[in-house]
């Protein structure tokens, strides 16, 4: 299957990184910075692409074949990010960049990503940054499943994974009710809205390997370690 979706997404960069001790929105990753390649990725599925993130990037890290990121309506600019490779000739989509000056979780992401996303697309894919081996597939396998109203997330025998999941767009009332509560994870909605559930053991390899993300130092240098197009682990 190819061509895009009429999908938004979202991907959440605006993290800590304490485990990590390091922006995992930076590290290098291939040609390029891990969030660069998570874009990339995603660039070939999605419609839309909105880049969640508490945090600017330096100016000047932009290779000079890229494009910068733009801001929405409303919102300040606050920098580019290194590593795009947009493919101008097949109209993928520019990164649109959403601040998140509150830092309240993944929630607080969704929330600000419902509420950007285009009112034309039913749901959006919300995806971490650190999701060093994403595949454009996973997106299609999780569309496959969405109905009105439906979350879409996947399930295995390591339990749910929020973070690369489908989520209704009409759903931000509910987002922001949750968040008042203090919740803040998107697991929450839940509770709220019916959800279809990918099971994860139909194609285990598959999954194993898309689901991965990189918490700490030790996780990024196994990662470079089995990924054939990285330069190898530093001693």
């Amino acid at each position: 299957m190819s061509g895009r979706l009429p999908l938004t997404a979202v991907v959440l960069a605006g993290g800590a990184g304490r485990r990590m001790g390091t922006d995992k929105a930076r590290l290098p990753w291939r040609d390029g910075t891990l969030l660069g390649h998570v874009v990339g990725r995603l660039q070939e599925v999605a419609t839309e692409l909105l880049i969640v993130g508490g945090r600017g990037y330096p100016a000047g890290e932009l290779p000079p074949s890229g494009p910068a990121l733009r801001s929405l309506p409303g919102h300040e600019m606050i920098g580019p990010v290194s590593g795009w490779r947009l493919d101008l000739a097949a109209n993928a989509p520019v990164p649109r960049f959403v601040p998140d000056p509150d830092l309240v979780g993944p929630l607080g992401g969704l929330r600000l990503g419902l509420a950007a996303a285009t009112p034309l697309h039913s749901h959006v894919a919300l995806v971490a940054c650190d999701m060093p081996f994403l595949e454009p597939a996973a997106l299609r396998r999780l569309w496959a499943l969405a109905a009105p109203g439906t979350v879409v997330m996947p399930r295995g025998p390591d339990g749910l994974h929020p973070l690369l999941a489908l989520y209704p767009r009409d759903g931000l009332p509910l987002v922001e009710d949750l968040l008042a509560q203090g919740r803040r994870r998107p697991t929450a909605l839940l509770d709220h809205r019916p959800v279809r559930f990918l099971d994860t053991l139909i194609d285990p390899a598959f999954w194993t390997r898309v689901l991965t993300n990189l918490n700490s130092p030790q996780d990024y240098e196994v990662a470079r370690a089995t990924d054939r197009r990285s330069p190898p682990p530093l001693p």
